[in-house]
């Protein structure tokens, strides 16, 4: 590596940099929207806990992901995101991965 840097300092750094995009990119859709009650993460963002962790801190709003996350839905999230189904009683349920209130329970 160059300049003597290390490779978790440069994991750390991308870690950090992906975080605050996700920041960015969300930050625009959530001003002057008091009506989101949570975030939710999909695809392999969804098992990065750290950007979890991340969002939940600096929008101060519990962050959630599906059953079993993994990068093969990006095609799915992206027609949900268009056309999001309406929910029905055998849904499976959003898990809670941080945030203060998760499906009504303090956490």
């Amino acid at each position: 590596l160059e300049g003597g840097e290390t490779l978790g300092v440069i994991v750390a750094s991308l870690q950090r940099t992906l975080e605050r995009v996700a920041i960015r990119l969300l930050e625009p859709h959530h001003l002057g929207r008091p009506e989101w009650q949570g975030i939710v993460l999909a695809g392999g963002c969804a098992l990065n806990t750290l950007l979890a962790a991340a969002l939940w801190r600096h929008f101060g709003l519990p962050v959630h992901t599906g059953p079993l996350p993994h990068d093969k839905g990006l095609a799915y999230g992206a027609v949900w995101w268009h056309f999001p189904p309406p929910p029905t009683p055998d849904s499976p349920p959003l898990l809670c991965v941080c945030g203060r209130y998760c499906n009504g329970q303090a956490t």
